[in-house]
């Protein structure tokens, strides 16, 4: 399963923006989000702080690229972990950026400025229980295993779903990801498709090239086989052999069905 994702932001606390040590103040709420799911912060503060596993590397990513097609490191700064507090039903946490580094630089001018403002946080969910509140069902979780958190531009657009669900008259938004899901599968099948097509009609072109290394020509190179004064290969081996390459084109044809 893909890990889920809760959102925190730049604290609206006088100081939460130190240019001195180029660190900003997160605060990441405890709140319902749309799908009546909520995680607490005590779930949040003890997955920042458990050094086996985030805590261990709290590194801050640009937009949950783990890595760079540059190869340069993938790293805004890191999260000090020593300073997450829990204050009503919000843990609070500083981010420090890694200034002199293209991204730490980069990251800074637009965060410290606030142009940027957010930061997703993957994780799954370990334990959880359901609650009524205010007559809805609420599914609370209360252990989570933090995986990143990634500096965004912004958080995942609430509105795509209802928008698809009114152009091709979805019910829910469970049913609507559903059919996204098996459009994502007819994509990724006819982008297969297309590939062994292609493979398909490359080997047939060069079927005749392929067809001597299975039936040499050469009497000579066929009495080094078959023995000194032997004939030819007959025509019950050259069959033999073009059923061989019949039998390669057939595994790749199945292989799209």
């Amino acid at each position: 399963m893909e890990p889920k994702h809760i959102k925190a932001f730049i604290s609206e606390k006088e100081n939460s923006v130190d240019e001195v040590t180029h660190r900003i103040l997160f605060i990441i709420p405890e709140i319902v989000d749309r799908d009546d799911e909520i995680v607490t912060a005590q779930a949040i503060y003890d997955a920042l702080r458990d050094k086996e596993t985030f805590a261990a590397n709290p590194i801050c990513m640009p937009c949950h690229q783990h890595r760079l097609d540059s190869g340069k490191p993938p790293c805004v700064g890191h999260w000090d972990i020593d300073t997450a507090q829990l204050i009503n039903g919000s843990v609070e946490v500083w981010l420090i950026f890694a200034i002199g580094t293209e991204l730490g630089d980069e990251y800074w001018k637009c965060y410290s400025q606030k142009h940027m403002r957010a930061v997703s946080i993957g994780y799954h969910a370990r334990e959880w229980h359901r609650e009524e509140r205010d007559g809805n069902g609420i599914d609370v979780t209360t252990k989570i295993e933090l995986y990143e958190i990634s500096c965004v531009a912004v958080g995942a657009n609430q509105g795509a779903l209802s928008k698809l669900k009114t152009l091709f008259g979805w019910t829910d938004e469970k049913e609507a990801l559903k059919d996204i899901e098996s459009l994502i599968q007819v994509i990724v099948s006819k982008l297969l498709d297309d590939k062994v097509s292609k493979l398909q009609t490359e080997i047939s072109e060069q079927f005749d090239e392929i067809k001597l290394l299975f039936i040499p020509d050469s009497d000579k190179f066929a009495e080094s086989l078959l023995g000194q004064g032997s004939e030819s290969l007959v025509p019950a081996d050259k069959n033999n052999a073009e059923n061989v390459l019949q039998q390669i084109l057939k595994i790749i044809k199945n292989s799209r069905e």
